[in-house]
């Protein structure tokens, strides 16, 4: 394979990596549960360490280093925030962006899958294949989180690892089925991201395009109304086309304007708060992740656990400062 097209096929796989890395940056941004935060930064920083490497084996390759996000992804992004912040409720929101994440998890599959079968030198086979493998299990984590095979995984953030120990035995000593239990050291385990959250430009970008789509939609029927309307009068049967004209316009300015001003409020609002929660948490070097596998069927009864055994860990930390 010459190195044209393997820098061909790098740049095409820098460009998914890079919007899985952002991806999972908005997906963070867009839940409550602060140790489903984690994990999704923790993956987005895991993409911008495989886009340093791939970038490097485009470098070796003498590729172009300028690589660009394309605007698709940019106004894909914008859309989780828009409708994940319109959504009904925590787990109505948890639930749609788990559902993009997956999506983006199998495109991620796709594009590795098509770049092993071209005919890699060894050394850029053995980055993209080791890559190929964590991508993978990550891939089996998300499946998991969405509960699509039956079982569950279940996530509750710790702030020591003496409140974690005493959660997993109360989920032990409760439920039979589960199926397993993974403790997780945030600060030594999970990598911490360094690039940038959700972005006010991405939310407003897709709200642009929204409220250019449903501006011309609206500007369209009430064009064909008054198109209607000039049949009663002779004398404005002239001013047909001029009225189709402003009104779509009317309808397209409007829409964007609106779309737009929405998409950046949701966009402002979700990248300040995600910003002071993540730093908070950052600064927790103790912190403990519970991945609890279970049975959907006991999901509700595990989660009470769990939620429980934090509120009483919580309570116990806020009586002895008191104290």
């Amino acid at each position: 394979m010459n190195s044209k097209r393997i820098v061909k096929s790098l740049s095409y796989l820098y460009r998914i990596v890079e919007a899985g890395e952002r991806g999972y940056a908005v997906a963070a941004a867009n839940v409550d549960n602060m140790g489903l935060k984690l994990l999704f930064k923790s993956y987005a920083q895991q993409r911008a360490r495989f886009k340093s490497e791939i970038l490097a084996e485009t470098m070796i390759h003498h590729g172009n280093t300028n690589l660009r996000s394309s605007i698709r992804g940019v106004i894909h992004r914008g859309r989780i925030d828009i409708f994940a912040a319109l959504s009904a409720g925590k787990n109505e929101r948890e639930r749609i962006v788990l559902r993009e994440v997956s999506l983006g998890e199998r495109a991620a599959l796709n594009a590795y899958q098509r770049i092993l079968k071209d005919d890699l030198p060894n050394e850029t086979r053995s980055v993209i294949e080791k890559q190929y493998e964590e991508v993978k299990r990550i891939n089996e984590r998300i499946q998991t989180l969405r509960a699509v095979d039956g079982n569950c995984t279940v996530v509750q953030l710790f702030e020591s690892p003496r409140d974690a120990s005493r959660a997993w035995r109360a989920v032990e000593n409760s439920v039979h089925q589960i199926k397993s239990i993974e403790y997780v050291h945030v600060s030594t385990s999970l990598e911490h991201y360094e690039g940038r959250s959700s972005t006010v430009l991405e939310a407003s970008a897709s709200g642009a395009v929204g409220g250019l789509f449903w501006g011309s939609l609206i500007g369209l029927v009430l064009a064909t109304s008054a198109e209607a309307a000039t049949y009663a009068i002779p004398f404005g049967t002239i001013k047909t086309p001029l009225i189709w004209a402003l009104m779509i316009l009317a309808g397209v300015l409007g829409g964007t304007l609106i779309g737009t001003a929405i998409g950046y409020a949701i966009g402002i609002g979700i990248k300040q708060e995600d910003a002071v929660l993540y730093e908070l948490s950052r600064g927790k070097s103790e912190q403990v992740l519970l991945l609890t596998l279970v049975e959907f069927r006991h999901v509700s009864e595990i989660r009470r656990i769990l939620d429980s055994a934090h509120l009483s860990a919580t309570s116990s930390l806020l009586d002895e400062t008191s104290a």
